[in-house]
């Protein structure tokens, strides 16, 4: 069987498959692993994998410490990523290499959060940070993975989420508003109530696993 025809019966939960996806995987690691992140916007069996995958073989680091040194900004930016590939995974085409996909997201992250530390004062002071790097962190540390932060993003009107994917992916908002064929300031509202719908779900599913919720605002 090809990379595609491996992956669709494990995205089918088929018995044996996930022996058969681990040899692929070990055989043609490219094809396979393009194939199972492809499949992983509509099949959460697959994300669930993808992001196993990302976590086990330090995927995104190599990137991330060419802008980090301290180790506590690695491991944050490595999750942060994780966070955004989750939530921008239908937006890998399937025509390019996933690593380097990943990649870039890893590098946008570091810088975000070079920026985020650069702003320190500013949100000491009283400034709300615009960084969506702090906000992810926040939510990732309620979940148990990524992929539960994707399924609750399978629950929000389109426009919302589909704004979020491009802002959580380093695009600036005249961006998000270009690549939407909408004005900026559409951009920035339905970013700003995916956030909040998104927070909102992360409490609820916190409040349910008794963890702590989140201070401030998430907007």
């Amino acid at each position: 069987m090809n990379a595609a025809e491996v992956v669709g019966d494990f995205a089918a939960g088929q018995r044996g498959s996930a022996a058969s996806l681990a040899r692929a995987l070990e055989s043609d690691r490219r094809a396979t692993f393009d194939a199972l992140t492809s499949a992983a916007a509509e099949h959460h069996r697959c994300l669930d994998e993808v992001l196993r995958l990302v976590r086990a073989d330090r995927i995104v680091v190599p990137p991330i410490r060419r802008y980090l040194i301290a180790e506590d900004d690695v491991d944050m930016a490595e999750q942060q990523t994780l966070v955004a590939i989750a939530v921008g995974i239908g937006s890998y085409s399937g025509t390019g290499s996933a690593e380097a996909w990943m990649r870039q997201i890893a590098a946008n992250e570091s810088k975000m959060l070079i920026r985020s530390r650069a702003r320190h004062n500013d949100r000491a002071a009283g400034t709300v940070s615009d960084h969506e790097g702090d906000f992810v962190q926040r939510l990732s540390t309620m979940v148990a993975d990524a992929a539960t932060i994707r399924r609750m993003l399978d629950t929000m009107r389109e426009e919302w989420r589909r704004a979020l994917e491009l802002r959580e992916q380093g695009l600036a908002y005249e961006e998000v508003a270009a690549a939407m064929d909408v004005p900026v300031g559409t951009a920035k509202t339905w970013v700003r109530r995916a956030r909040r719908q998104l927070a909102d779900l992360v409490i609820e599913h916190g409040s349910a696993l008794g963890a702590p919720r989140p201070s401030g605002d998430s907007d």
